[in-house]
Formats: C-alpha cells, sequence, structure tokens
C-alpha cells in the first residue's frame, strides 16, 4: 500500500502533459528543442528519456521501448 502512495506523490510532483507508456502513467515536456518523458518505475527509480527531436520521434521510441518488461525486472529485484 505504502509503494501505491508513493506512486500517487511522484505523480503530483511531476509537470508538465500526463502521457502512459507500457502501462506506466509519466510525464512528457517541452523546453525549447528539448523534448523529455519522465516515467517512474516500482523500484522507486525512474526513467528518463531526452532529445532534441519532435514530440512524434519521442512518441514511437517511448512506445517501442520496452518498458513495461524493464518495469517488471525492477521491482522483482
Amino acid at each position: 500500500m505504502l509503494a501505491g502512495l508513493g506512486g500517487l506523490a511522484r505523480l503530483g510532483m511531476m509537470q508538465g502533459e500526463r502521457v502512459r507508456y507500457g502501462g506506466v502513467v509519466g510525464s512528457s515536456m517541452r523546453q525549447g528543442k528539448e523534448q523529455t518523458i519522465n516515467l517512474p518505475l516500482e523500484d522507486d527509480s525512474s526513467l528518463g528519456l531526452a532529445g532534441r527531436v519532435s514530440e512524434e520521434v519521442m512518441d514511437a521510441f517511448a512506445r517501442a521501448y520496452p518498458i513495461r518488461e524493464l518495469n517488471d525486472a525492477v521491482s522483482s529485484n
């Protein structure tokens, strides 16, 4: 239960547009030419994707990235 509350707290602190990839809810932001996606993982770490690319390119990359498998791997350790 506490892990779930920690996840809710992380979501409340996120800035930007809310996104969901691989079953994980995170945020997406653009600052100038830099596009950033932040996704909290089950072990209280996070996955950050950033680059000077269009939102469409970042979205396609995030959709293809094995986020669910990564999240499952960190939560089982």
